[in-house]
Formats: C-alpha cells, sequence, structure tokens
C-alpha cells in the first residue's frame, strides 16, 4: 500500500492517478524481472534441478509477481490473465516446499519408524508435484516467443505517455 501511493498509483477506475514517473518506472523495470523470472524458469523446470533450486525460483516468482501487482494499474487486464498464470506456478511452488518443510519438521517430531512411512509418501507427493510444476513450465511459460510477449506487453504500459516509454520496449524484448 505504501508503495502503490508512493508512486501515485491509487484513485478511482484503473489508470485514474497513474502517474507517468510510476508508468515508466514500470516500462523500464518490470520487463528486466520478466528477463530473469523466465531464465530461472527455464532453469527451474530443467531435469537436472535441485530443490533448493526450485525454491529460489519460487522466491524470485513472488517477487516479480507481488512487483506486477503493485504496478497493475499502469496496465490493461491483460495483465491479470498473465498474474493468474503466475499464481498457477507459484501454487505448484508452493506445495513442492510444503513437502520439504513438512519433511524437515517430521524428522524431529515422530519415531523412525513413523518418519520413514510418512517421508515416502511425501517423497512421492513432491516428485509429482514438481513433475506438474515442468509440465505447467512447458505449456504456459517455455513456448517460443512468450518471454518475449510479456517483456513486450510489460513494456508498454496502458496508462501512460508514450513520450515517457521511449525506445525501451524494443531494446528490452530483445534480451528473450
Amino acid at each position: 500500500a505504501e508503495w502503490t501511493h508512493a508512486l501515485h498509483l491509487t484513485g478511482k477506475g484503473r489508470g485514474a492517478a497513474v502517474g507517468p514517473v510510476a508508468a515508466s518506472y514500470a516500462a523500464v523495470l518490470l520487463p528486466r524481472m520478466a528477463n530473469e523470472f523466465f531464465e530461472a524458469g527455464h532453469e527451474a523446470a530443467a531435469p537436472a534441478a535441485t530443490i533448493e533450486s526450485l525454491h529460489a525460483f519460487r522466491i524470485l516468482g513472488k517477487r516479480f509477481r507481488y512487483t506486477l501487482e503493485i504496478f497493475a494499474p499502469c496496465y490493461s487486464d491483460g495483465l491479470q490473465d498473465a498474474l493468474q498464470l503466475m499464481r498457477g506456478v507459484q501454487d505448484i511452488l508452493g506445495m513442492i516446499n510444503d513437502c520439504e518443510t513438512t519433511g524437515r519438521i517430521l524428522a524431529k517430531a515422530v519415531s523412525r519408524g513413523q518418519r520413514e512411512h510418512v517421508q515416502a509418501l511425501l517423497d512421492q507427493r513432491q516428485a509429482a508435484l514438481i513433475e506438474n510444476f515442468r509440465s505447467h513450465w512447458n505449456e504456459t511459460f517455455a513456448s517460443e516467443g512468450e518471454c518475449r510477449i510479456w517483456m513486450q506487453m510489460l513494456a508498454k504500459p496502458a496508462f501512460a505517455p508514450a513520450s515517457e516509454i521511449g525506445d525501451a520496449s524494443d531494446q528490452q524484448a530483445a534480451a528473450c
């Protein structure tokens, strides 16, 4: 709320009080964050990815999503669809992390015999969730040009004066 207020993103109706500074900042910041998100997501979806790399991607994705939500008033409703896709990825990553956390708690809380049985179930659940994440990532985010689409959308806020944005969108989209 403080960031939203400080960036003058408050007011009645979408874009009602979006200042050119906020929109310009979003146009530069968000495409960079999108590129970082996509690069990390491709690594996290790789078969050799570790639980630690999945968790690091989860944190990076949360930071990106929360930043998108702050700047959402600068964009059209298309951003809401993108945020929904991100929530799906984060939900799966959160459940993977829950399995890992539950296993650590379990190791301290129950006897070895009980722990082995429950840990085996947690490991199965986690493996299925990791496969679900990879499938979801590959179907939703890994397609050819998807990163470029996100970067172009984020480089051109709907509620910003065109003169404030400049040519940054074309330069940033080339990074994918």
